[in-house]
């Protein structure tokens, strides 16, 4: 067990170094002015009505399970895809707006910033979060201002070039709340506040799991205060989401969704697109007859030891370089910005939205380095920084090697984890005691990589042995549920990209709605019977060259009290 106690140092009493504005020439001055107002007008021309028009992506993920608790609905299904499309059918978000909606794999309690905002239609409700956050950037660079003492204008460079920001905007993410909370928690530990800066992280770890690996950290600088925050932080989440959302709910979460989505199985494992660790090794090492027919080779047991051990030497530096002994300003804004790098450089789910949490390391490593005159390094963060950003990047096919061009964003991860990981380690603390220290984090970082190795070894046993009983669907159907057999075919309940449908196998599908979903189904001999759920939900009778349509009465609450039964739901 490692020790979280502080131990006794004379800079930790003082640890806000006070510094002069960085000034600069005027013709890089002039650079910057307009390099920013062509950000400022490329954003209000373009991305923010974008953003305003549409409600695109994620943001009904979260109004409709926050909508749900609103209206009393139970919540324990929420993860149920299904039946959370039929209730965004049944709030009259249209396919139009947003296809296909799921609450996978966030927890139960990030849906309860939105919940205020649920006593408005879905597209008022975006235009308010839009609102709010725009607020919390202001206040964002308010933070970074007095904890870098970087130029305003800098600071507004940097925000105004994070593409992510632009992104996290559009879909009505989450990342600028998690931006701001992590910035306020940074702000308060080097003011020595450091349970309330846990307490921050501990919150941050309930809308979004990764925050909570900050325990590494408080563990390496044997900060008992700021460990304690974390847990306080993550109960309170945890007490408010039990209240609100039932056991149910985080039962299904805890077994199902977090363990799927720390492999990076939550969603589609093998898209490339996520430039991710977890992907890579899955397109190359894992053989799927649907999704990855040509991998390089089957070895489950091989990508069992890569995953964790690929992940744990990204993240190690950012432990090993924390000094326990150093509490002073420079080094800590350094490390967090070196653990919060490392962190979503392994995630197994990044989305591009994420990487607007880079403005927080990228200020600090600005600052940093127009101090220290390291113009070079300046520019290399520069081009890391917009090409991670960089939303253009071609994708060529991943199949079995190929799958190595695939990934470019991930390198530049590397290569900004890297640069972090340099600049932090210049006139680092090399005393004996400390490489003592790391020789015992090392030893349990070890066992933390085989207990991680041997769950995933776990999980795959017997995983792979179906294959050859698989009947073969078309590619780009993400989920087939409901199966049953009419004449000489197979039909099911596929869903798509753009929303779910009746399909087939042995014979051809039936046509599929523009707008309404088909959520359901049942069949005898050579009829069908498929529900289509809007906002009032009907019966299609599909015969033999005929179509008969049957309105039911499945109108606005009836499906809270509806049940499965003889293949069809109400």
């Amino acid at each position: 067990m490692l020790p979280l106690v502080s131990p006794p140092i004379a800079a930790a009493r003082s640890p806000v170094t006070r510094t002069s504005p960085i000034r600069q020439p005027r013709l890089a001055r002039t650079i910057e002015w307009i390099v920013l107002l062509a950000a400022l007008v490329y954003c209000a021309d373009r991305a923010l009505p974008r953003s305003w028009r549409h409600l695109s992506t994620d943001f009904p993920n979260y109004y409709i399970t926050a909508r749900l608790l609103h209206e009393g609905y139970a919540t324990h299904r929420i993860y149920d895809w299904t039946w959370l499309q039929r209730q965004k059918d049944r709030m009259g978000i249209l396919r139009s707006d947003q296809p296909v909606v799921g609450f996978v794999p966030n927890p139960p309690f990030s849906a309860l910033p939105v919940w205020p905002l649920t006593y408005w239609p879905p597209l008022t409700a975006k235009h308010i979060w839009i609102a709010c956050n725009l607020l919390l950037l202001i206040g964002v660079a308010v933070l970074l201002r007095s904890l870098t003492r970087l130029e305003w204008r800098r600071i507004a460079l940097i925000v105004g070039l994070s593409y992510p920001l632009l992104r996290n905007l559009e879909y009505g993410q989450y990342y600028v709340v998690l931006l701001a909370i992590i910035t306020a928690a940074l702000f308060l530990y080097v003011r020595e506040r450091r349970f309330a800066a846990g307490v921050l992280v501990g919150i941050a770890g309930g809308v979004k799991i990764f925050p909570i690996f900050f325990l590494l950290y408080f563990a390496r600088k044997r900060d008992m205060r700021a460990a304690l925050g974390v847990a306080a932080g993550l109960l309170a989440t945890l007490a408010v989401s039990l209240r609100l959302f039932g056991l149910e709910a985080h039962r299904i979460y805890w077994q199902q969704v977090l363990p799927w989505a720390l492999r990076g199985e939550a969603l589609d494992p093998y898209a490339l697109s996520a430039n991710s660790i977890s992907a890579l090794l899955h397109k190359l090492l894992i053989f799927e007859p649907q999704w990855n027919p040509r991998p390089v080779a089957h070895a489950p047991a091989l990508f069992a030891w890569l995953h964790p051990a690929a992940q744990m030497l990204v993240l190690a530096p950012a432990i090993f370089l924390a000094s326990p002994m150093d509490r002073s300003a420079k080094p800590l804004q350094l490390e967090w910005s070196a653990f919060l790098v490392a962190l979503l450089t392994i995630s197994t789910l990044p989305s591009s939205y994420h990487f607007t949490l880079f403005i927080l390391p990228v200020t600090v490593m600005t600052a940093v380095l127009l101090r220290e005159k390291k113009y070079s390094a300046l520019a290399l963060l520069a081009i890391l920084y917009l090409a991670v950003s960089f939303p253009l990047w071609p994708r060529p096919g991943g199949d079995g090697w190929w799958a190595l061009a695939a990934v470019p964003r991930l390198y530049l991860l590397l290569g900004l984890c890297a640069q972090c990981y340099f600049t932090l380690s210049r006139g680092g603390n090399h005393s004996a005691d400390l490489r003592i220290d790391r020789w015992k984090w090392a030893a349990a970082l070890a066992m933390l990589l085989g207990v991680q190795i041997l769950s995933t070894l776990h999980h795959q046993r017997g995983v792979y042995d179906r294959y050859g009983a698989r009947i073969a669907i078309s590619p780009d159907i993400l989920s087939a549920v409901e199966p049953s057999v009419r004449e000489q075919k197979i039909d099911f309940i596929a869903m798509r990209v753009d929303g779910y449908s009746l399909a087939s196998v042995g014979g051809p599908s039936p046509p599929a709605l523009e707008e309404a979903d088909e959520l359901s189904h049942t069949s005898a001999r050579a009829t069908a019977w498929v529900e289509e759920a809007h906002r009032e939900s009907r019966i299609v009778k599909l015969g033999t060259g005929t179509t008969a349509r049957i309105e039911v009465n499945a109108r606005s609450n009836a499906s809270r009290h509806c049940s499965h039964a003889g293949g069809l739901r109400c």
